[in-house]
């Protein structure tokens, strides 16, 4: 298949457009999550998600320092340009650059989701079905990232041959890089979707309208876009496939288009912060407590049981605030806290307490008016 050339210019400024969108979204998220700790994030999942920018930073840099002798090489093969005198002096750099380039690619991707993983730990707590996804989605990150790296070194048939310009082209290099290609894809998918199954359960409980769950819900299961990009990316990549190889030149462009995604979805999460009022006055509004026929009457009262209604109405509802511990919530069977941006969930809600709030305002007015044992 005939394969469209990309420029050196074009995949120079896409490298570094897309290295500057992902440093500011995670200078926003850690923006977000100080402005709610009012401190330096250190959590799990914001140490992870600094590690994906700087591993971004080193495959940008490491593309680009490789795009000179790259080119040069690809204009001499096409007769374009005239062999130099240093050609195989560079080929060893560049082809050293090419090996350790791919890892820092998929430490950046499986670096996000370690931190949405450590984002949704707390939401496991006291459930111990998703307690054992939890672990088993980790495992399996991790498992699958070291079957990534050791792919990359099957790639070629021995080392010498990862650094020898012109050894690496056999047919079973070919199959080899295939494989590589097709299975780290298949894990990154797959490990997205176990990401995801974390957060759904919860979702499914909330006492909120449709659109605000669906809102949520956009939020959280993001990894959806980096699955739709990676598989763009691999179908691309294979479409432009000569002679057994991969497109370099493409390699260099869907790293830096899916390593921003990859970020820029890690960092999305972080900004629910913002939703916690408008989900709070809508959680304000959503149970009202009947009016007590016997206390029509009673203004005081009524303001009384309103303020205390609404009050139970927000804590006992989906409140999207910055807590210091992990643990700050013991009913583990009713509520769920994420950690970073502590979502507290509660999922247990009964028309009982309302009754008991109600009972016990009824005993006090009573007691105050001196009517304590009149039915």
């Amino acid at each position: 298949m005939t394969q469209q050339e990309i420029s050196q210019e074009t995949n120079t400024k896409v490298l570094i457009a897309c290295l500057c969108v992902a440093a500011v979204f995670v200078s926003m998220r850690c923006g977000a999550r100080w402005y709610k700790t009012r401190g330096f994030p250190w959590a799990a999942e914001d140490l992870c998600m600094y590690l994906a920018l700087a591993s971004f930073a080193i495959t940008c840099a490491l593309y680009l320092a490789t795009m000179p002798t790259f080119y040069n090489v690809t204009a001499i093969a096409a007769g374009k340009m005239a062999p130099y005198a240093s050609l195989e002096a560079d080929l060893v750099p560049m082809l050293k650059e090419f090996f350790a380039v791919q890892i820092f690619f998929w430490l950046t991707l499986w670096a996000v989701k370690w931190s949405l993983l450590f984002m949704f730990k707390a939401l496991t707590n006291g459930i111990a079905l998703y307690t054992n996804i939890w672990w088993g989605a980790l495992a399996f990150t991790v498992l699958t990232l070291i079957g990534c790296i050791i792919s990359n070194f099957t790639s070629c048939s021995s080392m010498d041959a990862w650094f020898t310009a012109g050894l690496c082209s056999t047919p079973r290099d070919a199959r080899a890089k295939a494989i590589s290609l097709w299975y780290c894809m298949a894990v990154d998918v797959l490990g997205d979707l176990l990401i995801m199954v974390i957060p759904i359960r919860v979702l499914v409980s909330l006492r909120i309208t449709l659109v605000q769950k669906l809102s949520i819900g956009l939020v959280f299961i993001v990894g959806i876009i980096t699955m739709v990009f990676a598989i763009v990316r691999v179908v691309s990549l294979n479409s432009s496939v000569n002679g057994g190889q991969v497109s370099t030149q493409w390699l260099m462009l869907w790293a830096g288009i899916e390593g921003v995604v990859a970020i820029i979805v890690g960092c999305l999460p972080s900004f629910a912060i913002f939703l916690r009022g408008r989900v709070e006055e809508s959680n304000g509004q959503y149970n009202a407590y009947p009016p007590n026929s016997s206390n029509k009457g009673s203004n005081a009262l009524s303001n009384l049981q309103q303020s205390r209604i609404k009050s139970a109405a927000r804590n006992e509802s989906v409140m999207l605030e910055d807590m210091e511990s992990n643990g700050s919530g013991h009913d583990t069977g009713s509520r769920k806290s994420l950690v970073g941006d502590r979502i507290i969930i509660t999922q247990a809600w009964s028309q009982k307490s309302y009754r008991e709030t109600g009972t016990d305002i009824e005993g006090e007015r009573r007691q105050k008016t001196g009517l304590t044992g009149v039915a």
